[in-house]
């Protein structure tokens, strides 16, 4: 069965060459490695067309620069796997990641295979991370859109997984470019809203390059309240989805809010992060929405995440003091 393994790539000749060795040194050979060069204003172009004359089953797609969502589309038009896979260009995945996938995804017939992923930081310890309440399971139906809902085992993150790629065209799962920050969130809702079967396994074959420039994961900006959010509740309600999930929705709403405080608090001094978490109190239902019937709703850790999330120090104290040892605790 073919693995489609899309590659978006903005000015990463420093890093797509370790990319691209992992994907075609894969024990898993029936693949096709579809690169999308999006206007790389770097030498991008130049080595992925070596990589590309050295391995038949690589696709090289040259075009303006529009941004990683719309790059990741051109990306799912032109896949004709039957599964698909998100690596970005600056990450890399262990040898035997997608024949793990795909033999878990062919056996039990899932929309998606998934499992936990490594952080690379150079400045600081290498790090595994899992989604929370992560192990070994199997959820089919309503049992999955549920759970990822309220953060239990299913990451919002595209890579470390492969889609079934019928199931991302029959409901015509995309990226929507005008969302700037988070773009896989609702890539990822929108998948799991119609997905019947999803499989997690414990493994961690995904390395994520932390580098402050890196296209996917620079935080900084992202937290311009300015720039477009997913519109998770506007997405429900068009699919008649509101009424079941509205309570699951204000548990992801709190969630996703705590990634926007939490990091903040990284990037900034605690006079300013106070000056914006409450500004973020006064235009967002976070309090209103964080109470003790939602929170049962999420696993252990965006519980906690959350009782702290009531007061702006616990949130800068959590990430601040541990980060002078060397690591974090929550986020």
């Amino acid at each position: 069965m073919k693995v489609s393994v899309i590659v978006p790539v903005y000015n990463l000749f420093n890093y797509i060459s370790k990319c691209i060795s992992s994907i075609v040194s894969q024990t898993y050979k029936d693949l096709e490695i579809i690169i999308i060069n999006d206007g790389s204003t770097d030498n991008s172009i130049s080595e992925i067309n070596r990589l590309a004359s050295t391995d038949n089953r690589i696709i090289v797609i040259d075009k303006k620069n529009e941004g990683v969502s719309v790059a990741r589309n051109t990306g799912i038009e032109r896949a004709t796997g039957k599964y698909i896979m998100f690596v970005d260009g600056d990450d890399w995945i262990d040898t035997d990641m997608v024949q793990k996938l795909i033999d878990k995804a062919e056996k039990n017939q899932a929309d998606y295979v998934g499992g936990g992923f490594i952080f690379e930081d150079p400045d600081i310890k290498k790090r595994r991370f899992s989604p929370d309440g992560f192990s070994p399971v199997t959820f089919k139906n309503r049992d999955v859109f549920k759970c990822y809902l309220a953060g239990k085992y299913i990451w919002s993150s595209v890579w470390g997984g492969i889609y079934l790629r019928e199931t991302i065209n029959r409901n015509n799962v995309r990226f929507v470019p005008e969302i700037k920050y988070a773009e896989d969130v609702f890539f990822t809702i929108n998948f799991m809203a119609f997905a019947k079967k999803v499989i997690i396994c414990e493994d961690h074959f995904y390395h994520v390059l932390v580098r402050s420039s890196s296209v996917t994961r620079n935080c900084i900006h992202e937290l311009d309240k300015s720039k477009k959010r997913p519109d998770v509740e506007s997405f429900l309600k068009k699919n008649n989805l509101w009424d079941e999930y509205e309570e699951y929705y204000k548990a992801w709403f709190v969630r996703f809010s705590n990634y926007e405080l939490y990091h903040l608090a990284l990037k900034v001094n605690y006079k300013t992060f106070n000056k914006f978490y409450e500004e973020y109190m006064q235009t967002t239902n976070y309090k209103r929405w964080n109470t003790y019937n939602t929170r049962k709703l999420m696993g252990k850790k965006h519980r906690i995440m959350s009782i702290l999330g009531l007061m702006p120090i616990l949130i800068w104290l959590s990430m601040n003091i541990p980060r002078l040892f060397g690591k974090k605790i929550l986020a």
